[in-house]
């Protein structure tokens, strides 16, 4: 940009600024171009100011502040990276993978594990789809609690195995007994216990993988000011 040290001091910021609004104009919103351009008036007036302190004329400390800055096209494609949002939250994004990754791998889990129940009792039982439904809902809900907790992988699949236990004893275990058939129940703790405990674990490490890819990912600029 050619700046003419002629011009008024508020009219060089102006056309400076207008160039940096034409690039601005080609990726983010009206509101977008008003708020960076309101900041950067800001900016510069202040810096201007610094200048006028020192003695230097209004025109030419202007002049100084815009050049501290640097081109207007470079500084608009800069302020236009950093402002660009993306289509979903990074955040959101990782949470929704885990929660996916956490359903899936509960269904497979339960599959597999009244799959080898049923070996056992009924194996001409049909109950996959029952085992989806079931699976995928424990998956999502542990891996809702995951995403929150603070307790590693491994703690977090006994936390659960123990827990799921202790709630089995008092339903299901409970009826088993009194159908005659307790070693039913020794056969789900074999089953049950390293599953959910398996599924546990990796959901904490689904969030631990996920939130690392977007921390790795995200590495964003702050916005440039002049120095």
């Amino acid at each position: 940009m050619d700046i003419s040290k002629n011009q008024p001091p508020m009219a060089i910021r102006e056309a400076y600024l207008e160039e940096v609004s034409a690039t601005l104009r080609l990726r983010l919103t009206p509101l977008e171009v008003f708020e960076s351009i309101s900041e950067m008036r800001a900016h510069i007036d202040a810096m201007a100011a610094a200048y006028e302190e020192l003695g230097m004329e209004s025109e030419a400390a202007m002049a100084a502040a815009l050049d501290k800055f640097g081109s207007s096209a470079h500084i608009g494609s800069v302020i236009a990276e950093i402002s660009s949002k993306p289509f979903v939250d990074a955040d959101a994004a990782a949470f929704i993978a885990t929660l996916a990754s956490g359903s899936v791998f509960g269904m497979s889990l339960m599959v597999l594990t009244d799959y080898g129940f049923a070996a056992l009792n009924h194996p001409s039982a049909n109950i996959i789809t029952l085992d989806l439904q079931i699976g995928g809902g424990i998956g999502a809900t542990i891996a809702m609690v995951a995403w929150k907790t603070r307790l590693s992988p491994a703690a977090f699949g006994a936390f659960l195995a123990i827990g799921l236990n202790i709630f089995l004893w008092f339903t299901l275990y409970q009826t088993y007994i009194m159908l005659g058939k307790p070693w039913c129940n020794l056969q789900l703790e074999l089953l049950l216990t390293p599953a959910i405990f398996i599924l546990g674990s990796a959901c904490v490490r689904f969030a631990q993988i996920f939130r690392r890819v977007i921390s790795a990912s995200r590495k964003t600029p702050t916005r440039p000011t002049a120095v």
